[in-house]
């Protein structure tokens, strides 16, 4: 099966590596020159697989990384991690789904197979942030008949020898009223500019930017936080591409990062005694756990997954 790569985090794919193919971790980066140790000594202990991608760490530590290789890598790592059967792999809708409750338990690492959405936090704050302008740019051009008979009247208007108080008041507002904002709270019921901006601040400031991919299958939804960095394109053209809701299904391999239920802490509040600083701190980032939970936890029927890898199987 081919894979078309459109996320690789390389750092926790060689990370994961020199721990599954044992003797890897011999080879030491320098970290001035981006080169290995000599090479007889970085032979000791390096067989099959591990020795492949022992050799693509040294060849891609150089200033012009080959993408390629790291795909192979990140190949020969899946293969051996299901070979021995570490992951949860759920690709099969018919029977890996059959007990995901204790599996999820049991698992550290999971392969995930089905349409996804990208939700990109960042896009969606500016969206907000631009939404009255975009809109009354539409606006605007579908009213161009509108706006047309409207510049007509300010045109007789400023012609006229003597203007009425009522046409004075119409130059007055003219400027603004051909403004694209004046045509979308006029043309639309949609929520105030207050509100939208106090929204978008919320989500900023809870979501930070984040890069969401989204998946649901079996009922389960399957959230996983990217790195922009690990991209192989840019957030744009990889939409542009397959589209923001995918039609074809996408494979992430990953880390479960929290499994299925409540994420209610297991840490007990304790009295902390005293009001020095450190204790004020500690309290109000109780509160910063409790703000967290309420806008942006997670569902009980969702796990979140830490991706070293997304890709389309050709």
């Amino acid at each position: 099966m081919i894979k078309n790569f459109i996320y690789l985090d390389n750092q926790k794919m060689f990370s994961l590596s020199s721990q599954v193919f044992e003797g890897v971790t011999e080879h030491v980066l320098n970290e001035a020159s981006t080169e290995l140790v000599k090479e007889d000594s970085l032979k000791k202990g390096l067989v099959g697989n591990g020795r492949i991608v022992a050799d693509v760490m040294k060849e891609t530590n150089t200033s012009s990384e080959k993408k390629y290789l790291h795909d192979y890598s990140m190949v020969l790592l899946e293969n051996e991690m299901i070979a021995k059967g570490i992951v949860l792999d759920l690709t099969d809708n018919k029977n890996g789904f059959d007990n995901i409750e204790v599996d999820v338990e049991n698992f550290s690492f999971i392969k995930i197979k089905a349409k996804a959405e990208f939700i990109d936090y960042k896009e969606v704050v500016e969206f907000m942030a631009n939404f009255y302008k975009l809109r009354g740019g539409l606006a605007y051009l579908t009213d161009s008949k509108k706006v047309e008979d409207f510049e007509k009247t300010i045109e007789r208007i400023r012609s006229k020898t003597k203007q009425t108080a009522a046409d004075k008041k119409i130059l007055r507002d003219s400027d603004s009223m051909q403004l694209p904002e004046h045509y979308a709270v006029e043309n639309t019921d949609s929520v105030s500019p207050g509100f939208l901006a106090s929204l978008s601040g919320l989500i900023d400031s809870c979501f930070e930017g984040q890069l969401l991919l989204s998946q649901n299958a079996n009922n389960y939804k399957f959230s996983s936080y990217l790195d922009r960095d690990c991209l192989r394109e840019t957030e744009r053209s990889i939409i542009s591409k397959y589209a923001r809701k995918t039609s074809r299904e996408l494979v992430v391999f990953g880390i479960i990062s929290q499994g299925l239920g409540s994420i209610a802490s297991d840490i007990k509040n304790r009295d902390y005694k005293g009001d020095s600083m450190r204790n004020a701190t500690i309290k109000f980032n109780e509160h910063m756990y409790n703000i967290d939970t309420r806008i942006a936890g997670k569902e009980d029927e969702e796990i979140i997954i830490d991706p070293v890898a997304i890709y389309f199987e050709l």
